[in-house]
């Protein structure tokens, strides 16, 4: 269940720094120059979890050949970076300082625009899908208890 909340946390993130490009950019303006900007942009956090960024670390550490794209593997490279700096000053287990440093503000979001593209595109119709439900319930509820009212007063 952490990991739909931690993908949910990111496509938030996600949106909420989209949008404030957007709010920014003069028109006319390219989409593709918007999201490369919005990526570029710091993330509250590392959005990896604490296992699979030990495993893929652990795993670089033995030598294995990893196969990532460029913008996981610059992330795990800045991962590893923080992590070998603390190992130095610490000598708690490998996971307990990697949840610290998952926590700490990423330095951009290390995803291609166009994977940000199709994420923003599923968060707003989730945002929108979640508004239309909202407004249902509301209407719901009013409409039941506009039929209490009325029984009332016919009494």
């Amino acid at each position: 269940m952490k990991r739909n909340s931690e993908t949910e946390d990111r496509n938030l993130d996600l949106l909420h720094v989209f949008r404030d490009e957007l709010g920014k950019a003069s028109f006319p303006f390219l989409l593709t120059d918007v999201l490369q900007k919005t990526v570029s942009r710091p993330a509250r956090r590392f959005y990896i979890s604490a296992r699979r960024a030990k495993e893929i670390i652990v795993g670089m550490r033995a030598g294995h050949d990893l196969y990532m794209n460029e913008s996981k593997k610059k992330m795990v490279d800045e991962i590893t970076q923080r992590l070998e700096e603390r190992e130095k000053e610490s000598d708690r287990p490998m996971l307990h300082l990697l949840e610290e440093i998952l926590d700490e503000p990423a330095p951009e979001f290390y995803l291609k625009p166009t994977s940000a593209k199709v994420i923003l595109c599923k968060e707003v119709q989730k945002q929108k899908f979640i508004q239309q439900e909202q407004i249902k319930t509301r209407n719901e509820r009013i409409k039941q208890r506009n039929e209490k009212k009325r029984i009332l007063y016919r009494k």
